[in-house]
């Protein structure tokens, strides 16, 4: 049987005290399950669903919870790690550049597992970061690109939205990842590859859920918290695969094995 969903949706919104005037606006529209997509929007996901205990919400990225609020999230770690990976065999330098949004666990997380596998090939790469502080702001992220150029960095990587430090890489000659996206098109002589974020299998997953459990008690299928990475294509690679960066790697270096 097919289903007709309405799906409205609301872009560009601030992660500030105003995110809970569009979150309260979705629940009055009359929404069965609202997802807020930003770890910044957790409180006020949390203040809205208080008011409307009869509408499901799912916080991603974030940690808190209450009877009709869950969190779900995607393994970035894992892509970082692969990034990490890629980075190790590449450099010559040794010295790797990363740029962060915020001080939150999935960005912390995602550091450390870029660093676990950039040591996992090449112990004497080092990562210096520099906190943008913005999820998007193309200045601040050239800004801090140019600055871990200048102290020898070879090799770029980012938690933040913008082509900026890949289109400032491609002008100093220096190589990169791409974020959440395939930027292949802004710098395609500098992105190596991008871990992109494939959301759609975790969406339409709740929403059947949602589905199925009509009928039952109102909170019942919303209480767990939902993690998946690369096995089931929730992150995926591109441009055309990992393989393309394959040729770009020094010959004397152990190329890793892919599936």
């Amino acid at each position: 049987m097919a289903i007709r969903l309405r799906q409205p949706f609301v872009e560009n919104v601030p992660e500030g005290p105003d995110s809970a005037r569009v979150i309260r606006e979705l629940a009055k529209q009359g929404n069965d399950i609202i997802f807020t997509t930003s770890f910044g929007y957790m409180d006020h996901t949390i203040k809205v669903a208080k008011e409307f205990p009869n509408v499901k919400f799912e916080h991603i990225t974030g940690y808190k919870r209450s009877p009709n609020v869950a969190t779900g999230n995607i393994r970035f770690y894992e892509g970082r790690y692969v990034q990490g990976v890629v980075a190790g065999l590449m450099t010559k330098s040794n010295k790797i550049g990363y740029l962060a949004s915020f001080p939150i666990p999935e960005v912390i997380q995602g550091i450390n597992a870029f660093g676990i596998g950039l040591r996992s090939v090449n112990p004497k790469a080092e990562v210096s970061v520099i906190w943008v502080n913005s999820w998007y702001d193309p200045v601040k992220e050239a800004d801090a690109a140019k600055v871990h150029i200048a102290e020898g960095a070879d090799i770029l990587a980012q938690h933040t939205d913008s082509p900026a430090m890949l289109q400032t890489a491609q002008k100093a000659g220096v190589h990169g990842f791409g974020q959440s996206s395939d930027m292949k098109a802004f710098a395609p002589k500098a992105q190596l590859f991008s871990a992109v974020n494939n959301w759609g299998p975790y969406y339409i997953q709740k929403i059947q859920q949602l589905w199925m459990a009509h009928g039952q008690p109102a909170m019942a299928l919303i209480t767990g918290l939902a993690i998946h990475g690369l096995a089931c294509q929730m992150i995926i690679w591109c441009c055309h695969h990992l393989k393309t960066c394959l040729p770009m790697l020094p010959r004397q270096q152990k190329r890793p094995r892919l599936m």
